[in-house]
């Protein structure tokens, strides 16, 4: 690994994080961000990506995270910032966010979910894995129906809830329209 492609940049942060507006930074340069409690951020140049991990873990509408990412252009200008929320967000929490964004513009839910394979693989040492290929269509729905994702649309940025039912994860995204 070239240190040019890879490179750690501390960074002194100084935001109170349940309150951070991510859209504000979209559009920036990456060196304008004042970001997160002395996390630190991993640079790949190749993916145009800043990762940043924090071991305390920072927190967004009350609710912990340790990951989050960052996406750039070729000048380094923000695109995309994205959390990976620890737990799936509860009505608490959507409440306070659609108190600060309004109601999503798409809640979108499982309408009609088939299993196309499974197979198991095994492996020498013993171990076994399965494979499962399935298809789903989608409806629009209610917050209680457990949605896979949330949609705000806004006039210069989007913010996106993706649902990871089975790792117990919310992906919020803020992307640049």
């Amino acid at each position: 690994m070239n240190i040019l492609n890879y490179f750690w940049i501390y960074l002194s942060i100084n935001m109170n994080i349940g309150e951070t507006e991510f859209q504000d930074y979209l559009g920036k340069h990456i060196k304008e961000i004042n970001t997160i409690n002395k996390g630190k951020l991993k640079h790949n140049t190749d993916l145009k990506r800043y990762s940043l991990f924090s071991e305390v873990g920072l927190e967004f509408y009350n609710k912990k995270y340790h990951n989050l990412t960052i996406s750039t252009n070729g000048q380094d200008t923000i695109k995309e910032i994205t959390l990976f929320i620890n737990g799936i967000i509860d009505n608490t929490f959507y409440d306070n966010f659609n108190g600060s964004y309004g109601l999503p513009n798409s809640i979108l839910v499982i309408d009609l979910e088939k299993d196309i394979k499974k197979s198991e693989v095994r492996f020498n040492n013993g171990l076994s894995s399965t494979v499962k290929k399935q298809t789903i269509s989608l409806k629009e729905g209610i917050f209680e129906e457990k949605p896979q994702t949330l949609t705000w649309n806004k006039n210069d940025y989007q913010i996106r809830f993706f649902f990871r039912y089975d790792i117990k994860m919310t992906i919020i995204s803020f992307r640049s329209q």
